[in-house]
């Protein structure tokens, strides 16, 4: 039950910090595709959050 639980607010983190990015990227610069952009987001953000749990599990 807590890994449904734990997936679930992973996504909603993931979905959330993306869609910050990418409005705030698209504010900045203009894009005549914009699905691209919000792809590279997710991608950039997904990498991230990787990125800090590789450095928890590093710790232990």
């Amino acid at each position: 039950m807590s890994a449904i639980i734990s997936v679930f607010l992973y996504l909603i983190v993931l979905f959330g910090v993306s869609s910050i990015l990418f409005f705030s990227l698209v504010s900045i610069w203009s894009t005549t595709e914009p699905v691209i952009a919000y792809l590279l987001s997710l991608i950039i953000t997904h990498l991230i959050l990787n990125t800090f749990g590789q450095i928890g599990k590093r710790d232990n």
